[in-house]
């Protein structure tokens, strides 16, 4: 018995960081998963606005809404 004292003091240290590298990871995972999901978040929250504006400039330049759209039309059409 006196033998198996300081085995089972090794096995439990062994668990023990054992189980800390456990939660260090599932730590880690959590903050990139956490920083992922605000990145991908701030990338929509701010790309599409600027999606949505730059599809309105392009749909009055060709409608006619600036000067600037219709002497491109008349440029394409003449060089079409």
């Amino acid at each position: 018995m006196a033998m198996l004292g300081p085995a089972d003091q090794i096995r439990a240290l062994n668990e023990a960081q054992l189980n800390a590298g456990r939660v260090r990871v599932e730590a880690t995972f959590s903050q990139f998963r956490r920083r992922r999901t605000l990145i991908l978040g701030l990338t929509i929250g701010l790309g599409l606005p600027v999606r949505v504006d730059s599809l309105l400039a392009v749909h009055s330049s060709y409608s006619g809404g600036s000067p600037g759209g219709r002497v491109f039309q008349r440029r394409w059409i003449h060089s079409h």
